[in-house]
């Protein structure tokens, strides 16, 4: 069994970052996933999760991921494909 990457990088992340600083964290878990000899596929979840929320964060203009932004992003993952506004026009 292959060990498990720390995710001490994101759980000691402040409450407030900007998009810039959640991307630099993002990066950091991505690469600790790699270390930590991660299988392929959750390496690729990992960076479709982080391009998605990039993605969600400056389509709605957000200048910061906090608590709500986060939660926000997980009712848009849930409902994004009933939202006609975002059908086609990015990340599912």
């Amino acid at each position: 069994m292959r060990n498990r990457a720390p995710v001490s990088a994101l759980s000691a992340a402040p409450a407030e970052l900007t998009a810039r600083q959640f991307k630099d964290l993002a990066d950091g878990w991505i690469l600790d996933g790699e270390i930590g000899q991660l299988t392929p596929a959750t390496l690729a979840a990992r960076r479709d999760f982080v391009k998605r929320l990039l993605w969600f964060l400056d389509h709605r203009g957000y200048s910061h991921c906090r608590t709500n932004e986060l939660r926000a992003f997980l009712a848009y993952v849930g409902r994004g494909h009933e939202d006609p506004e975002h059908r086609g026009s990015g990340p599912r």
